[in-house]
This record gives structure tokens, sequence and C-alpha cells, in this order.
């Protein structure tokens, strides 16, 4: 796996897959994603490495200087998931990562479009390409109730560590998890992003 950590843009450059004529979603690589049709070989991990290493959680509506983002929540998400349900962890760890493409919409806006557009299934197709792309089979409901069992009490734990404000006051009941949390700076969340990408690619969780 090559990341491209230290300077980040991959050597690439004008890489096409046929699609010419779909629209596309930029990346650092200059390897486009073709977000209407994803495929597990357009993949390119040192993109989703940088880009949620740089993507704000809450639309950046938190109480710190530094960003915490989706990379971080990802990785804490990692870390909480027991190990007698280690079969999940890959899945915990990768619930989000289509964000690297399609950006975090923030729930409330993600919701209203849900009634209009097509959002969820652009989200489940990139999955599938990713998950494919980490050599894995697609998750069974079990394993789907336990990311988002992971996820929101991750949800929760966030609120209390970034905001003023109390969960509870915007209809998340999840109980939030016995955590402080501080926002990384970007090279510690790259290095941790992608110590268990590494991981996860290399069946090693």
């Amino acid at each position: 796996m090559n990341l491209h950590i230290p300077g980040l843009i991959s050597e690439i450059g004008g890489v096409t897959n046929g699609l010419d004529n779909e629209p596309y979603v930029s990346t650092v690589s200059s390897r486009p994603w073709y977000f209407l049709n994803p495929r597990a070989e357009d993949v390119d991990w040192s993109d989703i490495v940088w880009g949620l290493s740089r993507q704000a959680r809450f639309n950046g509506q938190t109480k710190t200087e530094k960003i915490y983002s989706v990379a971080q929540h990802l990785c804490h998400c990692f870390d909480r998931v027991p190990d007698t349900l280690s079969d999940a962890r890959p899945y915990v760890f990768l619930h989000d990562i289509h964000e690297a493409y399609l950006g975090d919409i923030v729930g409330p806006v993600k919701n209203w479009l849900a009634q209009s557009a097509p959002i969820d299934d652009l989200e489940r197709r990139t999955d599938e390409a990713i998950w494919t792309a980490a050599g894995l089979p697609f998750p069974s409901d079990e394993t789907l109730e336990i990311v988002r069992m992971v996820d929101r009490r991750m949800l929760a734990t966030e609120w209390v560590s970034f905001r003023d404000d109390h969960p509870s006051d915007h209809g998340i009941m999840d109980e939030p998890y016995q955590l402080s949390l501080t926002a990384w700076d970007g090279r510690k969340t790259r290095f941790e992003f992608g110590e268990r990408l590494h991981l996860v690619l290399s069946g090693g969780v």
C-alpha cells in the first residue's frame, strides 16, 4: 500500500478509466472518482487518507482550534469495537470512508435530501466499491447494526467533548463512551488513520 503521505501528491498523473463523459470528483492524486459509477479499481487510499484527515465532523461547528476530522472519528470508532466483535471492526472503520469522495453531509441535511435524491443509494454503491477494494465481503445486517451502534455512541461522545449543548437536546439519546476527546493535528491524524487502515487492508484486525 503506497499512501504517499509526505507530499501526498500521488504520481499517478491524469488517470482515466474510460468514463470521461460522466461527472466526476477531482482528487489530490489527479485520479477522477466517477461517483455515479463507483468502482473498486478507482479507489486510491492516499486520496482517502488525505481527504478524511482534513474533513471536519459537525460541519466544523466544534469548539476546537484544530479540525476534529472524519478520519479521527473513524479511528476512535475502530478502537471502541470489542475483540468479541472483531469481525465487524473493518466495517466500523470504513463506514464513513465514502465521505472522502462524496463529502460529509450533516445529518439533518442528509435526511432532507433523502426525500428527493438518492443520496443513500449513492453512499451504498460507493461503500460497496470500497469494501471490494479492501478485499472484504459485503457485511451482514448484524454487522451493519454494530456499525450503527458504535457510530451513534461515538457521535454522543463527540458531542459531549466538543460542544457546549447536550446531545439529548438534539434527539441523540445514545450513551456516550467514557472518553474525553481532543482534536489531533493533521500529521497525527494521518499517521493514526494510516496505521489502522493498514491493519484493515492486511487482515490484521
